[in-house]
């Protein structure tokens, strides 16, 4: 399935500013996507990071999953297909995913 999307594709990945301070940059390598202060000591700013870092992967994952049992028939229950299109709603700024 092809994604659809405006948002910069990924990897992105995590750095640290010099010595594990601020500032925490998400980025591909080539592009900035998001820049925070925040001290590398924040366990919740480390895991907020992660999980800005994953969105591109999750996304995919979840609109592979979505073609899947829908194509194939999968053994997911109507409110779990309806959970999956509102997320992907919500990562895209779309209405219906």
């Amino acid at each position: 399935m092809s994604d659809k999307t405006e948002h910069t594709p990924g990897p992105w990945k995590v750095q640290w500013g010099r010595q594990g301070s601020y500032p925490l940059c998400v980025h591909t390598g080539a592009q900035n996507i998001v820049t925070a202060m925040a001290r590398k000591s924040s366990p919740e700013a480390m895991a907020n990071a992660l999980l800005i870092a994953a969105a591109p992967d999750l996304l995919h994952e979840l609109r592979e999953i979505l073609e899947w049992a829908t194509k194939e028939k999968a053994p997911l229950r109507d409110q779990e297909i309806a959970s999956i299109k509102l997320v992907i709603a919500r990562a895209t700024g779309a209405r219906n995913a």
